[in-house]
């Protein structure tokens, strides 16, 4: 029996690994030199997710100029030590290293830079259990993670739709995916909840790791 699945997209963070520490840290410090101090944690989590300024634009100052300004200030904090305030969860690792066993591909989808994404796999050791990244790129006019799903469909093995996943914890990485058609998995641990997943359309959830390696190991 082969593998169900030929290709799966993975997001990053909240599915692959716990990223919302750094995030958030660098978040307060990017929202404070704006002049913001934010004290509500929900409207700080909303970061965790969709493009920062984004985010930024909708709850803060709907300026692009300004937008970009609190994404630079995030990364002056974020590129050289935010990043590594990650976990890795539970299982991630063992069920990757199944995936590549089983001849698998396994992609990031990101809305990382793709450097950044290099950077936290190879901090946490496990860049040979990715075949590589494709991430979102505002150069692109990528408003969402549809042109980044479609590049990466075409970049590693022109899979046909039927047979790739996409894996998220957000909103934004199942919807984009649902209107290529692909099967989508949600996973509940992440920054997500359960009722935004299958409002997206996800085909199935998955609660932890052990949940998500049961579908993503399935046979023909």
């Amino acid at each position: 029996m082969t593998n169900r699945f030929k290709l799966i997209l993975f997001d990053f963070d909240g599915t692959i690994a716990d990223t919302s520490e750094g995030i958030l840290k660098c978040v307060r410090y990017a929202l404070g030199k704006a002049g913001i101090e934010e004290t509500d944690e929900n409207r700080l989590r909303e970061f965790l997710g969709p493009p920062l300024s984004y985010i930024f634009r909708k709850n803060y100052l709907d300026d692009e100029e300004a937008a970009w300004k609190f994404v630079r200030d995030y990364r002056e904090l974020y590129n050289p030590e935010g990043y590594k305030l990650l976990s890795l969860y539970p299982g991630a690792e063992d069920m990757l290293r199944e995936l590549k066993d089983r001849g698998v591909g396994r992609v990031i989808v990101s809305g990382k830079p793709a450097a950044m994404v290099r950077k936290i796999v190879e901090f946490k050791g496990i860049t040979e259990l990715f075949d590589g990244e494709v991430c979102l790129d505002p150069s692109n006019g990528d408003p969402d993670k549809t042109g980044v799903i479609l590049r990466a469909m075409k970049e590693f093995g022109n899979v046909d739709p039927s047979r790739t996943v996409m894996v998220g914890d957000r909103e934004y990485d199942i919807a984009p995916a649902k209107k290529l058609g692909l099967f989508t998995v949600g996973v509940t641990f992440g920054y997500g909840t359960a009722k935004e997943l299958t409002d997206s359309g996800a085909d199935a959830l998955a609660d932890d790791i052990a949940q998500l390696r049961k579908v993503l190991t399935e046979n023909d």
